[in-house]
């Protein structure tokens, strides 16, 4: 709860989620830094940011089948990030640049597994190849996108593609639709560093597929 510039947060993991939107608002750079409170929260933060990347590299290491791994980072990520509400890791056909497979996960029931991701976000990241984050889709104007997304009723989305030099093998993406903020650019380097990892092993998957 927001009041001026007082913020109350109770509940378990209540710092996680309110940090994307007193960083938005630059409330942590004086208040939350003088109490220390919030630079504790931060390095627990990165510590389960930088354990997230050893887990994933485990699971990489398994060396288990494309749509398994998929299905382990992602739980994996719903861990970690408890603001994500949807999640899908895309795969994408190196030879005809279409989607091959897709491996979703969603906080919502009843939710159709085909619909866990905006198709235009995707679209985007694919053809640009480079990670998308909007933070509040409330506050985005003039873009056809966030017209798109608010639509959807999707609040914030995060989109990051998986490359390796010159090759997209495919995309993740994640939204939030109980709350905006739920992204913010420190996100986008965990999100990019897993993307790559995904990638080499993904491309290293088929090479030792095509070989056998």
């Amino acid at each position: 709860m927001a009041l001026g510039m007082s913020v109350i947060c109770l509940g378990e993991g209540c710092m996680d989620q309110i940090m994307p939107f007193l960083d938005s608002i630059e409330i942590t750079k004086e208040t939350g830094e003088q109490s220390g409170i919030f630079t504790e929260n931060r390095d627990k933060t990165n510590q389960r940011k930088l354990e997230l990347l050893y887990r994933v590299s485990d699971v990489l290491m398994e060396r288990l089948p494309i749509n398994e791994t998929l299905k382990k980072i992602l739980d994996l990520l719903f861990d970690l990030l408890k603001r994500v509400d949807r999640g899908t890791i895309l795969v994408i056909d190196p030879d005809t640049g279409d989607i091959s497979e897709a491996v979703s996960r969603t906080t919502q029931p009843g939710t159709d597994p085909e619909t866990t991701y905006c198709p235009d976000v995707v679209a985007r990241v694919m053809k640009d190849r480079k990670a998308l984050v909007i933070s509040n889709t409330a506050a985005e104007e003039d873009d056809e996108l966030a017209d798109t997304l608010r639509v959807l009723r999707i609040e914030s989305v995060l989109c990051v593609p998986m490359v390796t030099g010159s090759q997209i093998w495919g995309i993740i993406y994640v939204d939030s639709l109980q709350r905006p903020f739920g992204f913010q650019k420190e996100d986008v380097s965990l999100f990019t560093d897993l993307g790559q990892r995904t990638a080499l092993a993904i491309e290293n998957a088929l090479l030792q597929a095509n070989l056998e």
